[in-house]
């Protein structure tokens, strides 16, 4: 459960920075990078998600935030 909250939060969090990406962003400062990535319950499957190199530095912060918040969590409330 607490997986799917978390999956569930970090898709929200793609779809407000991919918002918060400026508009009139240069394509030569700022790249369009595709990655794949692996889908759940899949060993097979990927889906190819592209975003600007910005987007893709902002979701790794905010995935990190969200690791760290977690784990913080976890031992504030006892749990191991």
């Amino acid at each position: 459960m607490l997986f799917t909250i978390i999956a569930g939060t970090v898709l929200t969090m793609t779809a407000q920075a991919a918002a918060a990406t400026p508009a009139n962003a240069d394509a030569d400062t700022d790249p369009m990078v595709c990655q794949k990535v692996p889908e759940l319950g899949s060993r097979i499957r990927a889906k190819r998600i592209c975003m600007r190199k910005s987007e893709w530095e902002a979701q790794r912060r905010s995935d990190k935030m969200l690791i760290d918040r977690s784990q913080t969590q976890q031992r504030l409330d006892g749990g191991g």
